[in-house]
């Protein structure tokens, strides 16, 4: 009676659980041997003919924001967007924004995307593709233009300071205190009441005020941008959140 009534023995019936939980796992789970990993990137576009449509990997499921801004790092507002397969890929577009949120449908599949800025009369293509090794959680699109021709002469007409020229060289201005960083790949200077910075890689964020570039082989890069504890810095394409302290841990 009693094996009629509980076929399955307390230790049967553990395992059958167990199995039960490893099926939902793995059902759970994208395809492929391994968890995906994302990375975040600055991706360069130009508006001439005869460039490489550039690609963001996007996965099933996740969330990829694409930001769109202008060689000077600020973010380009989008008027409209063409998605070219919406089977595949779900954008969310905040019109007041140059920020699409893209999730992948599909565990594999490609389209493009068509994006139209403001001011801007020709399209930014970019390729969408799923079930790559990794994926993209944060891409700057960085458009080799400018959002309005005033700005363009602004900056192109903009003369960097003295003291970033010193700083290119080593020599910090006088009465510059260097501030504490979580990276060993930037320096920072607090000077009258702004930053100064000296790194191989490029700000994002904040926007900066003047920049000055060494030439040769080894680039480095001075700027003087407002003080703020927080710096987005592109390292070989590479973003990295470096933080900035006032004293010296």
């Amino acid at each position: 009676m009693k094996n009629n009534n509980f076929p399955l023995s307390p230790e049967q019936i553990h395992q059958y659980k167990d199995l039960y939980d490893v099926q939902k796992k793995a059902e759970a789970a994208p395809a492929g041997s391994a968890p995906s990993e994302s990375s975040s990137s600055i991706i360069p576009v130009g508006l001439k003919p005869g460039g490489v449509q550039p690609i963001v990997r996007i996965a099933k499921g996740m969330i990829t924001s694409i930001v769109m801004t202008d060689q000077s790092g600020r973010v380009w507002p989008i008027s409209s967007y063409s998605l070219g397969d919406p089977a595949a890929f779900n954008v969310q577009w905040n019109q007041a924004s140059g920020v699409l949120m893209v999730q992948g449908l599909k565990d594999y599949g490609q389209a493009n995307i068509g994006i139209l800025l403001k001011g801007l009369d020709v399209p930014v293509m970019l390729s969408l593709v799923l079930g790559q090794k990794k994926w993209d959680y944060l891409d700057y699109i960085r458009v080799q233009g400018y959002q309005s021709e005033s700005e363009a002469n602004a900056l192109q007409t903009q003369h960097a300071p003295a003291m970033l020229i010193q700083l290119l060289n080593g020599i910090p201005p006088q009465g510059a205190k260097e501030l504490s960083v979580d990276d060993g790949a930037v320096q920072v200077w607090s000077y009258q009441g702004k930053y100064l910075m000296l790194t191989a890689g490029t700000l994002i964020s904040p926007q900066w005020q003047g920049r000055q570039s060494s030439t040769g082989p080894a680039v480095l890069n001075a700027y003087q941008l407002t003080a703020t504890p927080s710096l987005l810095v592109s390292m070989n394409g590479v973003l990295r959140q470096v933080t900035v302290s006032d004293s010296w841990q």
